[in-house]
């Protein structure tokens, strides 16, 4: 396990390289209360039987979220992505987020990873970047994808941040959100559930499991067990975001992606050879007064 590690004075960050490039830790240095943990963090072996974790922050490439069957099709082809969630029978969180990553470039403050991917049987070739750097007490993330085949291909990227404590955190957006129905692993709520209210408790919505389409890029996490305020803003192609509360393990997951789970070609057209998308995620700590 090859842990890379990045911090100033007010923050710090670990990535493993070698397992999925995702964030093992993300820390604030609280006033009060010294180091703490923003993402939720686990000592305990991944609960996936395929390395795929269920803490910290996940880099979610080429798709987010789930493919039923692993099956993607795009303009001329079928794509066949490993089943990496047996139980449950889909592909979950792209091939990315159990393979070895390399370390581009690394600083006190920064690091940029990447991830190549060469699937000749499918004749699906990419590139992922991930560049992360510590600003006082922001750190900025870009996760790029880079299409390097002859030919176009249905890709999409995000993040799946991991946070603990659902009743003593709570969410806050600029607006009522409402669910996407229309995904196919928007699990809950039931169809004549209305919307979240702007600011809620995630132990309010137990079982939330759905994408919301009509997001602007800001969220706001009051993280009380370690009285913490997070300002989470993105740009580019995380138009959407996914939430998924877990009571059973006091967890709750907030995830700006692309598209919707489950269809990678409805709302992102295929990305032409040798182009790129990217995405842009910043996250902003400071102690609750």
């Amino acid at each position: 396990m090859d842990k890379i590690k990045i911090s100033n004075e007010y923050v710090r960050a670990v990535f493993d390289s070698d397992w999925g490039g995702h964030f093992l830790a993300l820390q604030f240095n609280h006033s009060d209360l010294g180091w703490v943990d923003i993402f939720m963090t686990e000592i305990e072996p991944t609960k996936s039987s395929q390395n795929t974790p269920f803490f910290s922050c996940l880099t979610m490439v080429p798709f987010a979220n789930r493919i039923r069957d692993g099956v993607v099709v795009g303009a001329d082809d079928r794509f066949q992505f490993p089943i990496n969630l047996p139980e449950d029978g889909p592909a979950i969180h792209g091939t990315g987020v159990a393979n070895n990553w390399s370390v581009v470039k690394h600083t006190d403050t920064s690091v940029v990873l990447k991830y190549m991917c060469a699937n000749d049987q499918n004749h699906y070739h990419f590139e992922a970047q991930l560049l992360t750097s510590i600003n006082n007490k922001t750190l900025d993330v870009e996760l790029r994808l880079r299409n390097l085949s002859a030919h176009a291909l249905p890709m999409g990227l995000g993040f799946h941040s991991w946070f603990a404590n659902i009743k003593q955190s709570e969410v806050r957006f600029d607006h009522p959100m409402h669910p996407d129905f229309n995904s196919p692993w928007s699990l809950f709520p039931s169809p004549d559930f209305g919307h979240l209210p702007t600011t809620f408790k995630p132990s309010e919505f137990y079982g939330l499991d759905a994408n919301f389409e009509d997001w602007n890029g800001r969220v706001g996490v009051q993280l009380g067990a370690i009285s913490t305020q997070l300002d989470m803003t993105v740009k580019g192609a995380l138009s959407e975001i996914h939430m998924f509360v877990e009571d059973e393990n006091d967890r709750f997951c907030l995830e700006p992606v692309s598209h919707k789970p489950g269809r990678l070609n409805e709302k992102l057209a295929c990305v032409e050879a040798h182009k790129q998308i990217s995405g842009t995620m910043t996250l902003a700590m400071e102690k609750i007064k």
